[in-house]
Parts: structure tokens; C-alpha cells; sequence
């Protein structure tokens, strides 16, 4: 048999809610840092004429943003090298 004594469902909830949203909020931040060096990435190349692979570096943005970069230029018509 189980003993639970003084469990709390109510505060159990409210507990794993407020994890939630704090876990939701890192998440966010995280992802936004991630899309606004893409767009910076974006306007260095349009501005300054760099190719992807240096903006990508001065930005230490990982490999994986290459197609994000990518696809954001094409998408505004933006001519790019590699």
C-alpha cells in the first residue's frame, strides 16, 4: 500500500507551472539571441559585402545557421558568396 501523507496537488501544479514557464522563458531567450545574430548576419552581408563564412565568424555562429543565413537572404533578394 501506499502512504502519502501531506501531498499538496494544488502547490504540486503550481510548482511544475512556474518551472514551466521559467523553462519556457531560457528557451525563448535563447532562441531570439539565436535569430538576432542571424539577422545581423543578414545585414552585415547586405551592408558591408562579406561573404556568409566571414559574417558567420565575426558573429561566432555555428555551421548549423549557414542555412538559416541562407534562406533569410534569398528570401530578400540579397546576392551572397559563400
Amino acid at each position: 500500500m501506499f502512504a502519502i501523507e501531506n501531498y499538496d496537488v494544488q502547490e504540486t501544479r503550481r510548482v511544475a507551472r512556474d518551472e514551466g514557464k521559467i523553462e519556457g522563458k531560457t528557451e525563448g531567450k535563447a532562441e531570439g539571441k539565436a535569430e538576432g545574430k542571424i539577422e545581423a548576419a543578414v545585414n552585415i552581408i547586405k551592408d558591408l559585402k562579406i561573404s556568409v563564412s566571414e559574417a558567420m565568424r565575426v558573429l561566432d555562429l555555428p555551421k548549423q545557421a549557414e542555412k538559416e543565413i541562407i534562406k533569410d537572404l534569398k528570401k530578400c533578394g540579397i546576392p551572397y558568396v559563400l
